[in-house]
């Protein structure tokens, strides 16, 4: 089914979840490099350690990306991006 869509604006996230790259409004990295996308709608999806390849088209690197805190908050968008806000 992948293969039908634009892989420019598609991607996989999950092993069972397939996603519009543009419908996604933050992206917050989660506990053993995964994160979590937070689309548009509001909606929470997981984004595997296995897929973190699509961090690229955000401009962003999982390497590049602070873990949560010791209070299992993630960080804020700003800092996700590797932003520094102060």
């Amino acid at each position: 089914f992948l293969e039908e869509l634009d892989a420019r604006q598609f991607a996989r996230v999950h092993r069972g979840t397939i996603v519009n790259l543009e419908r996604v409004r933050e992206v917050q990295p989660w506990y053993s490099g995964d994160f979590v996308l937070v689309m548009q709608s509001g909606a929470k999806l997981r984004l595997s350690r296995t897929y973190n390849n699509v961090l690229r088209w955000f401009g962003m690197r999982s390497a590049d990306i602070e873990s949560p805190g010791a209070d299992g908050a993630a960080p804020t968008q700003d800092r996700a991006a590797g932003h520094d806000p102060g």
